[in-house]
């Protein structure tokens, strides 16, 4: 089974397509011989799925709002309908083994559980899981049974706090938040080296359904994932060249304007492990988030052809983009750093800057790029296909190879988490050689012509760049 496009348009004239809304659309191989699926959608909008296998049973939040169509004719078998949601391990049906047995003595994955008392209040927690012989793999579950207080524990109910990141091919970063005598849970196979606890009068772990009183496990503060990572996967990494914190806030700029707008904040925590992140507010009714200039003449000591750039984004609970937007990317002169209603030439400028968009579910990112062969005065925008939840980290790299002066072989791509999203070959943004990377612009701007509806915040951290030196990730 994978998610795809239906191809054709709901009633309503909008997509039908699965997976766009990551926190929420899922394919789980919950056996050799089940596979659990879902997701949610609505206004107007569909999911759509590839099976190969038989569907056996569905269930649907509201009836009244939702439809089930195969190869386009609408589904009307009642008996494939459940009036709950279904439980996946009920469902296979061939439970021996190749051997005749029952399987009872088959090695399953455990549950890890985070488990909070009836009156506690929202619990932040996370761990660090490593690999060991069966593999390195973490997935939210459902544990199975109720917590003392008769809740629910069931992992990755609140999509905009809890989160499961592969930081390497040999560390997993998984945590989350619960409270009110709710739990979460994990299925887990490797071996979880770390566990930190908001409050641990508040919350309990379990393993198996078996309390966790290790002391060597627990932390006193959040882990960093990247700590965690063997030497010889940390160390594969070239460290960069220049990496500004944040810390003084518009402080850490060059030059630029409308940097009144950002400020040096300690909340929300920073990914990186730092006391402090960069908040950039954009106000209702206004275009305007901030911009600034890190230049690569005081980041690296020139301005290079070539560059590779990293930074964290937050976006903020309320942000909600009512068009286009802009972000931070890249820099040529910025006095002939195009923008606005100049369209280029291969002379008189170029910029690359990154983008942010409405999603169902979140925000998408992209690019925002001024070049040569763009088909009209405004800049071209290229979409990165993936979904950012609001209110979660995200690292966000960018890679440049400037184009051969008049040749269409200039490159741009971009990853979020380290999975490459994006990637072109054929840019062209000068016909001379007198236009390199100026700088890192970190700009925000909503629109295109549309102001913020809403007075909303971003956060950013940890700038890195790394000059001449290829493509990091």
């Amino acid at each position: 089974m994978e998610f795809t496009n239906a191809e054709y348009q709901s009633p309503s004239g909008q997509g039908i397509e699965g997976g766009t809304w990551s926190s929420r659309d899922f394919i789980d191989q919950i056996s050799d011989d089940v596979i659990h699926a879902g997701g949610a959608t609505g206004v107007g909008f569909g999911d759509a799925f590839n099976v190969t296998g038989e569907v056996v049973a569905i269930w649907i939040d509201s009836s009244d709002m939702m439809w089930v169509e195969q190869d386009r004719e609408e589904v009307v078998d009642s008996d494939l309908f459940l009036d709950e949601p279904p439980t996946p391990s009920e469902y296979p049906k061939d439970t021996s083994t190749s051997d005749g047995s029952d399987g009872s003595n088959e090695t399953k994955s455990p549950i890890w559980a985070y488990i909070t008392g009836n009156g506690a209040g929202v619990t932040s927690y996370e761990m660090i899981v490593k690999p060991s012989a069966d593999g390195l793999a973490v997935k939210f579950t459902d544990a199975g049974y109720e917590s003392p207080s008769g809740q629910g524990i069931e992992g990755g109910t609140w999509s905009s706090r809890d989160f499961i990141d592969q930081i390497s091919d040999d560390v997993i970063h998984a945590g989350g938040a619960t409270g009110g005598g709710y739990g979460d849970a994990f299925d887990v196979t490797g071996e979880v080296v770390a566990i930190w606890i908001e409050d641990s009068d508040a919350m309990w772990v379990e393993r198996g359904g078996t309390e966790v009183v290790d002391s060597d496990l627990f932390l006193d503060e959040p882990p960093n994932p990247n700590e965690w990572t063997d030497d010889s996967t940390s160390s594969s990494e070239t460290a960069p060249d220049f990496t500004e914190t944040f810390g003084s806030g518009t402080g850490a700029f060059d030059s630029g304007w409308r940097m009144d707008t950002m400020t040096a904040v300690t909340s929300p925590t920073a990914p990186s492990g730092n006391d402090a992140a960069l908040q950039t507010t954009t106000q209702s009714g206004a275009h305007v988030g901030g911009h600034g200039y890190i230049e690569m003449d005081r980041a690296v000591g020139y301005q290079p052809e070539e560059l590779h750039q990293r930074y964290w984004v937050y976006f903020g609970e309320n942000t909600n983009p009512q068009d286009d937007c802009k972000a931070p990317g890249f820099s040529g002169d910025p006095n002939r750093n195009l923008s606005g209603t100049t369209a280029p030439d291969g002379y008189n400028g170029w910029s690359a800057r990154g983008s942010y968009h409405a999603a169902s579910g979140g925000i998408e990112p992209g690019f925002y790029v001024y070049h040569v062969d763009q088909p009209d005065w405004w800049g071209t925008y290229e979409r990165w296909g993936v979904t950012l939840n609001r209110s979660q980290w995200y690292q966000i790299d960018q890679y440049i190879d400037l184009n051969t002066p008049g040749e269409n072989d200039g490159v741009l791509k971009g990853w979020v988490d380290g999975e490459e999203v994006y990637s072109r070959s054929n840019w062209r943004w000068r016909d001379t050689s007198d236009l390199p990377v100026h700088a890192f612009w970190h700009d925000f701007y909503h629109g295109g012509n549309a102001t913020a509806s809403n007075t909303y915040s971003i956060y950013t951290d940890e700038y890195q760049c790394w000059a001449e030196q290829g493509q990091i990730l």
